[in-house]
């Protein structure tokens, strides 16, 4: 009875073990394929509203009007809020304001593009406003900072989870190093940034985040640390001179990100750490877990034998 028992507790505990190994690996998963299926309905619309207003002379049709108009909004929108020094930028709380209803443009959302970052290995669709429902969708640009079509005094703000419910979304935001390479599709064209610098800041330091004169900004924020929020780290990018390609997105992901981690453990920051461990001790609990239920089952079948002798 009690050789049950501790039986059955082993087998529970692998069990749990491999639970904890691939829930977050299916939630990623189903997310990835989500967000997927956002991202090509994107630039299946995108293609369509730049076909249409490539096909002819402006006006010609209701949808190329829109798409000048669109473009010349968000121009606009770009080059008042520099103008007034991004005045309403007061407080975390206007984040959610987005700088338009797509919906007034012919969208049934309001996806204003995606971002790809290879180093992370992640790519996210755009959401404008900071809204609850946006950040637990992919990135979003924070209100009253620029839209996502670059330009001279312009710093595109785009902020996401460091993690959420099993979604990567910027939880490796750490990895990025000077140099790396983020590229931001809107409805036109791809957008090529660099890293220039990182920097930690608190929630109230706005004027980090706002336009820098005669600069092409991009900027990528999320809490810190790792499972906290009482900070936020902060990626600055610049457009680089090079053109803009959407074939540059071939960039290779660091899949040797993790072992990268392992290489120089002692030199990670605690948040890099604790990401580091959340991933690695569930699967080191559950090897042990397995080779414990193998060993169980080896020493049953030899005591079984050892009774059938005797």
């Amino acid at each position: 009875m009690k050789s049950k028992i501790i039986n059955v507790f082993i087998l529970l505990l692998f069990l749990i073990g491999v639970i904890f190994i691939f829930y977050p690996s299916v939630t990623s998963y189903l997310y990835e394929r989500e967000s997927k299926d956002v991202i090509y309905t994107f630039e299946e619309v995108a293609e369509d509203f730049v076909e249409d207003n490539e096909g002819g002379e402006t006006g010609e049709s209701g949808e190329s009007e829109q798409s000048h108009k669109l473009y010349a909004d968000m121009q606009t929108y770009n080059q008042m809020i520099y103008a007034d020094g991004q005045a309403n930028l007061k407080d975390p709380f206007v984040f959610e304001t987005p700088a338009y209803d797509l919906k007034n443009y012919g969208f049934d959302n309001n996806v204003v593009g995606y971002v790809n970052i290879p180093k992370m290995d992640i790519e996210l669709a755009i959401y404008l406003g900071a809204t609850t429902e946006n950040m637990a969708k992919g990135a979003v640009n924070l209100g009253y900072t620029s839209t996502p079509i670059g330009g001279e005094n312009t710093n595109t703000v785009l902020a996401a989870h460091r993690g959420y419910s099993g979604k990567a979304m910027f939880r490796n935001i750490e990895a990025l190093e000077t140099g790396d390479k983020v590229y931001v599709t809107n409805f036109w064209g791809t957008l090529t940034y660099q890293v220039v610098e990182t920097r930690v800041i608190l929630p109230t330091d706005i004027d980090q985040i706002r336009i820098q004169d005669g600069k092409e900004m991009l900027t990528l924020i999320t809490c810190h640390p790792y499972t906290k929020n009482y900070q936020r780290y902060v990626v600055y990018c610049e457009r680089t001179a090079e053109a803009d390609e959407q074939t540059e997105q071939t960039d290779e992901p660091d899949t040797g990100l993790e072992l990268s981690y392992l290489l120089k453990l002692n030199k990670l920051s605690q948040s890099q750490r604790l990401i580091f461990a959340e991933k690695w001790i569930p699967i080191g609990i559950s090897v042990i877990l397995f080779l414990a239920v193998v060993y169980r089952l080896i020493f049953i079948r030899k005591r079984k034998r050892k009774e059938k002798k005797h």
